[in-house]
């Protein structure tokens, strides 16, 4: 795949003699023409797409919290978050037929970073329509600004809420989630978000640090 930077060509789209021209991202590509693509649509390539179309619709789900918290790792590339988010968690994804594939939200990434200074608590399910959990920081230095957020995903509504922010002093965080997902499992994570730049760690303000999956619980 080629990139395209002379003016003349720079808005191009569709085939031009072997060369077919399009648009991703922010740049302008081309790449050979495949006149007879090869597709023997094999059982091991009908369940790599099963694999596939399970992490895209994933991917869009839960795209409040990626956006977010993968904005940092693409940047300068070619990559999307949710394309980078797809990349860094394929293992999680398993089956031996494309219409069954299993999710292992436990070993998910929902936000990619250095080492989280958050230490969480099991997910609290105590209030109606809300999720709650306490943290504590397992670094004296950390910074007590930064801000703790909960991602919480529903499986059977495909849908995902991020929380209002807390401070990492404040110790606890809480996510209201819609009516509909009363008595429906949830899968929620922690993400810890820098307040200011901080070189030492190489990190900028509002990035973020490594997700940790705090757990699961049925909605109450």
């Amino acid at each position: 795949m080629g990139k395209v930077t002379k003016k003349i060509l720079g808005a191009t789209r569709g085939k031009v003699g072997d060369i077919v021209f399009r648009k991703f991202r922010m740049a302008n590509v081309d790449s050979a023409y495949q006149p007879n693509p090869f597709n023997p649509n094999t059982e091991a390539q009908r369940l790599q797409r099963g694999k596939f179309a399970v992490m895209s619709n994933l991917a869009q789900e839960m795209a409040p919290a990626i956006n977010k918290g993968f904005a940092f790792a693409v940047k300068g590339t070619m990559l999307s978050p949710r394309n980078r988010f797809i990349r860094e968690n394929k293992a999680c994804f398993t089956g031996s037929q494309p219409d069954d594939i299993t999710v292992n939200y436990s070993a998910m990434m929902v936000a990619l970073g250095y080492r989280s200074h958050c230490s969480y608590s099991v997910p609290s399910f105590d209030n109606p329509l809300e999720v709650e959990v306490s943290f504590t920081s397992t670094d004296v230095t950390a910074d007590g600004n930064n801000q703790v957020v909960l991602v919480v995903y529903c499986p059977d509504d495909k849908a995902c809420v991020v929380s209002p922010a807390a401070k990492l002093s404040a110790g606890s965080v809480s996510a209201k989630v819609p009516s509909e997902w009363n008595g429906l499992k949830v899968h929620v994570w922690g993400v810890e978000y820098s307040a200011e730049d901080h070189p030492e760690e190489y990190i900028s303000k509002g990035q973020p640090y490594a997700s940790i999956y705090v757990g699961q619980g049925n909605i109450g």
